[in-house]
């Protein structure tokens, strides 16, 4: 594994030099990577839209994932810039899942207000406590 300094925040970016099965990448992170301390990313540039869509939901949940693991660290003014990178990585993520499954972006509102009128929102934080019978 390689360890890249990012230039925000002073954060660090960890890319695997062999992964098995592949990894959404953005479109810099191969150069990055090469300019940090030589280490050459072998990327497949291009995938068919299946393949797009698959990693793009495997992404999707790396990144929910890491802003889950932020969450749980704020404490303070440099935890929470973290948890807002990790928040919109992931929403950038879906920005680009909307594109490649040839989504609205007005529907997907019009679906979510309509959930929300119906099952309510998360206004009062409310928690489900499953009891043991």
């Amino acid at each position: 594994m390689t360890t890249v300094p990012s230039t925000e925040f002073g954060e660090h970016i960890v890319v695997r030099r062999f992964v098995t099965l592949g990894k959404l990448i953005r479109d810099r992170i191969p150069k990055i990577a090469e300019e940090s301390d030589g280490t050459k990313l072998f990327v497949r540039r291009a995938v068919n839209r299946n393949e797009f869509q698959l990693a793009l939901a495997d992404k999707l949940v790396e990144e929910a994932a890491e802003a889950h693991a932020e969450a749980g660290r704020v404490t303070g003014e440099w935890s929470t810039q973290k948890l807002e990178c990790e928040i919109a990585d992931l929403e950038a993520v879906i920005e680009v899942m909307v594109a490649a499954f040839g989504l609205s972006r007005s529907r997907i509102n019009s679906v979510r207000d309509e959930r929300a009128e119906k099952r309510g929102r998360f206004a009062l934080r409310l928690i489900w406590e499953p009891q043991e019978e």
